[in-house]
């Protein structure tokens, strides 16, 4: 017998030894256990109820996480076959096995552990997933969770769900342990329809699990806008102010008047709350945004965030025009997310630039650092100023203070009508508050 022959040989023998094994593991894994699970366990001689996230791929390798944090994450081989059932470590230790009984949408299951009751969450497997790498679920960024959530609310709960509530412990850098034992945060769904709310948790991999509640649970009824600040970028500003480590994240919205409406990103730390608008990307007074205050007081806006920009002077001579703008956000019904306006806030009056000008032989240089030029008290734009600010098509006149403002989107990225909108709301405010 030649050497190739023999190599040839030994290969077919591999394959069958391999065609074998594999024909074995099927034969071990019933394929309706596949997928993400919510375990419930009513321990059978007393003892706390435990709820786990098991997550089953095909070839039988799983996942658990305890959801009540009372256990560290397991994993290993999952047999199931023909009613009997069994949890294998990887070093071959049975951490558990007992007897399964389909029972509708659910299985039931009986063990040491006490009766289980197994929810499929997701048909899928996630661990072959290379999103769900041990490194991705560790740092994972939650706003593709929050996109997952409300779309599984409406698909499993209610078709009118909104999210109006987020509760998460974070990492350093913004993102979110989806790893870690006890669940990894939650979130609050609204049916404005029925009044009715949905306690979702976020569990392995990002999978939500949805418990309906009677009454809503959550004090917060407005739905998060769509274009909140991300997660990462709140924790950003609010360690500019206050550094330490975030015991807990909260994203909700205050203020019954649509006007007067806040969206905040709320930190608590150890010695510290801090709170940063969710919309606007600044540091807000806490106490005020729970109280439900307003950001504005005499008009509809304040300059509660600024934007140093700067125009080349309208004529194309003399020095530059440069104008504080405040940002503010709209709140329109229908719309799911914020309409985000620049409001011109103040002019710099040329002497004031002159006062930090860098003066030479062979010229001016006139200086644009922010910190120069006070915010100052809001003054609007008038006469050409205002003549050249409306000129630009994301511009809209309005017939109260401020008299302008501009988005920072352009409107042709809205529904037809959104400027009459903005017109009315922001004209009808301006009334409500005393303006003539």
């Amino acid at each position: 017998m030649n050497p190739p022959i023999r190599f040839a040989r030994f290969l077919c023998v591999a394959w069958m030894v391999i065609g074998l094994a594999s024909a074995q593991d099927a034969k071990l894994i019933d394929q309706s256990f596949v997928g993400t699970w919510m375990v419930i366990y009513n321990a059978t001689h007393g003892g706390a109820t435990q709820m786990l996230n098991v997550d089953i791929s095909p070839s039988g390798s799983f996942l658990s996480t305890d959801m009540h944090g009372g256990a560290a994450p397991t994993s290993g081989r999952f047999e199931a076959d023909r009613g009997k059932f069994r949890l294998v470590a990887k070093d071959g230790t049975v951490i558990e096995e007992g007897t399964y009984e389909p029972l509708g949408p659910q299985i039931h299951s009986i063990s040491p552990k006490g009766k289980g009751y197994w929810s499929k969450v997701s048909n899928e497997s996630k661990q072959g997933d290379s999103s769900t790498s041990a490194e991705a679920l560790k740092a994972a960024p939650l706003e593709p969770i929050l996109k997952k959530g409300i779309e599984e609310a409406r698909k499993k709960w209610k078709p009118d769900a909104i999210l109006v509530e987020v509760k998460v412990v974070p990492n350093p850098d913004g993102t979110v342990d989806l790893t870690v034992s006890g669940g990894n945060g939650t979130l609050r769904f609204l049916s404005p329809a029925k009044q009715e709310g949905c306690l979702g948790l976020i569990g392995n991999f990002g999978e939500i699990n949805l418990f309906p509640e009677d009454q809503p649970v959550s004090a917060s009824k407005w739905s998060l806008p769509k274009n909140v600040l991300a997660l990462s970028k709140a924790l950003s500003v609010a360690n500019q102010e206050h550094a330490g480590e975030v015991r807990e994240a909260a994203l909700y919205g205050c203020g019954e008047d649509i006007d007067l409406r806040q969206f905040c990103w709320v930190f608590t730390k150890s010695d510290a709350v801090v709170a940063v608008d969710a919309l606007l990307g600044h540091t807000t007074d806490y106490r005020e945004f729970m109280d439900g205050r307003p950001r504005a007081k005499a008009v509809p806006f304040s300059a509660n965030t600024g934007v140093m920009m700067f125009q080349n002077s309208y004529d194309g001579s003399g020095p530059p025009e440069m104008l504080w703008f405040a940002k503010h956000a709209v709140h329109l019904a229908g719309l799911d997310e914020a309409v985000l306006v620049m409001v011109p806030w103040r002019v710099v009056p040329k002497e004031e630039m002159l006062k930090h000008a860098i003066h030479a032989p062979d010229g001016i240089t006139y200086r644009g650092d922010s910190e120069l030029y006070p915010r100052g008290e809001f003054s609007p734009l008038a006469g050409e100023l205002r003549e050249q600010f409306l000129r630009d098509a994301d511009s809209i006149p309005i017939g109260c203070a401020p008299f302008a403002v501009r988005t920072v989107q352009p409107l042709s990225a809205y529904p037809p009508g959104t400027k009459e909108r903005i017109i009315h709301q922001l004209e009808s405010h301006w009334r409500s508050q005393g303006g003539k």
